[in-house]
């Protein structure tokens, strides 16, 4: 195992970590799939609101690759197929049978495992619904199918609060994370296990195949940053990434022929009346979590700085694995300017929260106003990957494509550490994701 120690980044230091107790949520009566939040794909349906489906059944097929098909995690009935602006596909909702039925996929034993080429294992998984657990860099969409990477990073940590332990998720299924390991095997010559620095809580066949401990500030354990820091060479670029927790869930599908229903979620946030983790059903409602959730409450879905809003009536979608819960903070804060600031976590030292080492409670406030670039170069500090983010932006801004991707677009992790730390509340992350994705297209 290699130790490497990222220092660029920041200590997010953030209220509401989940505690490592596991709590069972129990069947709900209904479950959803949010093709929405899944990037770059381009859902056609293949049911109709009241088809009947059964656990592994089809419920859409991207557009760009008609075999790519997303899986229905439940059996039951199609209750409502919800639409947002421009029909975009916003959830497809199921209301759950007593007893499900599940479509039967193909077993490949350890033993079989060795015997099988890449191509049968891509064509399984594929056929599966799980070949949508592995991503490719740069760009992050799902990996494709036809050249083998370069390399494949399992990722068993995530800094960005919060996602679940993978002492918690990987309690009791160290086979078959190992057995999933086997599987990256056959797909790569290359595969990395990264995890925290801190190994001693992984199960010990687990902790002896980590391959790299990464010790640093967030987002020191995101593949990108890792692969920035590990590569050598131009072609290493391409490389394949899985959550740990996504690789178990392929594992089951792989070696017991049983498309996976149930994940590990980690619930927490200054506003989460229980911190913890939680069994749930894979697209459960957030409502079927009990959790408590006031009206100036902002559900957060795959992380404070990643993630993406949840509404109330909505489900967990297809890659989160967290919930964070945040105050909107839309009240107005009377001569707030006066006030020392000890608990408003903030990276410059304008608040004494500087001197607070505590957990601070973040909330959606954003504490200012848009205004003109200043060229502080705070975003650069942090960056992760020395890429300058403000003057990557500013071209990106002129139309200046080519040269925003010589500043090193491309190697952009969409860590969002610029954007929070802007003092001028430029969206600077999101402006180089979306050219990214534009970019990205324009190849297709």
């Amino acid at each position: 195992m290699q130790n490497l120690i990222f220092k660029k980044g920041y200590d997010l230091r953030l209220s509401g970590i989940p505690e490592r107790d596991v709590e069972e949520a129990g069947k709900p009566s209904r479950i959803g799939v949010t093709p929405r939040h899944i990037p770059f794909v381009v859902p056609r349906l293949r049911v109709e609101k009241g088809s009947r489906v059964n656990i592994g059944t089809p419920l859409f097929e991207d557009k760009r690759n008609p075999e790519l098909v997303f899986l229905s995690p439940g059996g039951g009935v199609i209750a409502d197929i919800r639409y947002g602006e421009r029909r975009v596909i916003r959830d497809i909702v199921i209301d759950l049978d007593d007893d499900e039925t599940m479509e039967p996929f193909d077993v490949a034993d350890p033993a079989r495992l060795d015997s099988m080429d890449r191509g049968e294992i891509v064509s399984r998984l594929v056929r599966g619904g799980a070949w949508a657990y592995l991503r490719e860099l740069p760009f992050r969409d799902i990996a494709g199918r036809i050249e083998p990477p370069e390399s494949i990073v399992v990722v068993l940590d995530g800094l960005d609060p919060f996602a679940p332990s993978p002492s918690v998720y990987l309690d009791g299924v160290d086979d078959l994370f190992l057995y999933g390991l086997s599987v990256m095997g056959k797909l790569s010559k290359t595969v990395h296990v990264v995890a925290a620095g801190d190994t001693g809580r992984l199960p010990e066949k687990v902790s002896v195949k980590v391959t790299h401990a990464v010790a640093g500030p967030y987002p020191s354990q995101d593949p990108g940053v890792f692969l920035y820091h590990v590569k050598k060479s131009p072609e290493e670029n391409r490389a394949f990434y899985i959550d740990g927790q996504d690789l178990v869930l392929l594992a089951r599908l792989m070696r017991d022929g049983a498309y996976p229903t149930w994940k590990v979620l980690a619930v927490g946030g200054p506003q989460a009346v229980k911190k913890n983790h939680v069994r749930a059903r894979v697209g459960c409602p957030v409502s079927a979590l009990g959790l408590d959730i006031g009206p100036s409450v902002r559900v957060v879905g795959g992380g404070v700085m990643k993630g993406v809003t949840v509404p109330r009536d909505s489900f967990v979608g297809y890659y989160e694995s967290g919930l964070t819960l945040l105050e909107e903070g839309n009240e107005e804060d009377f001569f707030g300017f006066l006030k020392p600031g000890f608990h408003r976590p903030s990276y410059t030292r304008t608040f004494l929260s500087v001197f607070n080492r505590k957990p601070l409670p973040l909330t959606c406030n954003m504490r200012g106003e848009l205004r003109p670039c200043i060229n502080c170069g705070t975003c650069a500090l942090l960056c992760p990957v020395d890429i300058l983010p403000q003057f990557t932006f500013k071209c990106l801004q002129a139309g200046e494509v080519e040269e925003g991707l010589a500043h090193g677009l491309l190697d952009c992790v969409e860590c969002s550490l610029c954007t929070y730390v802007c003092p001028s509340k430029i969206d600077v992350c999101g402006i180089l994701r979306k050219a990214k994705a534009d970019y990205y297209k324009e190849r297709a």
